[in-house]
């Protein structure tokens, strides 16, 4: 419905915004265009895009429709996925559906006749005495970066998320703070009392921070955890959330 005039052709070819795109051009276009989408979500595009081609094919954002989405989750299901893992990638489709929609590159987002369904939550608990047993288990290497990482995640109720980011917070004294990746909102945490201080112990074997934080992907540190729970002599689903 407009004019079109070679300016606008040059961004739409630069910008990927047009429907004959990749949809991994696209995606790229979208993490680029917005920098307050924190590294998780980025990384869950990425994956997203990697899976559908190994599934799928290359695929332009105007291919993606209703029997496309229907086939790719059902192909997730046979290969053994969790419905949680599924439902997870197929949000991340619908989202950057949402943006294509919304730049007018697709008429409808094909998602308005697909149910997703809310993500279940994980029950159950792990109790003190078997968190203790995590800690006194003799681990080396990645290993050992991966029990710290979720004995954080215990002793301060980070999200991975923010434990993946945790170079962004603030820590003076006794205290933590840090802008929540989801919420967007600052917490204070007494990481020095709490927990008789375990956590500030643990960041503080790191000179640098990112060591811990950036030791793995979620995917691999919850891999590794299963291990160490049954090394622990834990029969539990052990995850970092």
């Amino acid at each position: 419905g407009k004019e079109p005039t070679l300016r606008m052709l040059r961004e739409a070819l630069e910008n990927h915004s047009t429907p004959s795109a990749s949809l991994r051009d696209f995606m790229q276009s979208v993490i680029d265009g917005d920098s307050s989408r924190c590294r998780n979500t980025q990384r869950s595009y990425h994956y997203l895009g990697n899976d559908l081609e190994r599934e799928v094919c290359t695929l332009t954002v105007e291919q993606v429709d209703y029997d496309l989405i229907t086939r790719y989750r059902e192909a997730q299901r046979k290969k053994g996925l969790s419905e949680n893992t599924i439902k997870g990638r197929i949000k991340a489709l619908r989202c950057l559906m949402e943006e294509a929609r919304k730049r007018k590159l697709i008429p409808s987002n094909p998602f308005d006749f697909i149910t997703i369904g809310n993500i279940g939550s994980r029950e159950g608990t792990l109790t003190a005495s078997e968190v203790g047993r995590i800690e006194r288990l003799s681990l080396t290497g990645l290993e050992d970066k991966v029990r710290d990482f979720f004995l954080i995640a215990c002793y301060t109720g980070l999200r991975y998320s923010d434990i993946s980011t945790l170079e962004e917070a603030k820590i003076g004294g006794d205290m933590l703070r840090k802008v929540m990746c989801k919420t967007h909102k600052e917490v204070v945490i007494p990481i020095g009392t709490l927990f008789h201080g375990k956590a500030l112990r643990i960041i503080e074997k790191y000179p640098d921070i990112r060591q811990l934080s950036h030791c793995a992907s979620g995917t691999q540190i919850n891999r590794m955890l299963k291990d160490i729970a049954t090394k622990a002599r834990i029969d539990k689903n052990v995850y970092c959330h």
